[in-house]
């Protein structure tokens, strides 16, 4: 009897899940870290900048 090792693989959909969480958590966290020593300007209810 021939034995196979068979790769665990995870269905394409978790991958695909897994890679989009993976990509969200480091873009927070790079926005986060980015953003941690500058001083707000304006707060978020003026809309000088909106447009």
């Amino acid at each position: 009897m021939e034995h196979r090792v068979m790769p665990l693989r995870l269905p394409a959909w978790a991958q695909e899940v897994s890679l989009a969480l993976f990509i969200t958590v480091m873009q927070v966290q790079g926005t986060v870290v980015r953003n941690a020593g500058e001083v707000v300007q304006r707060p978020l209810t003026d809309l000088g900048y909106a447009g």
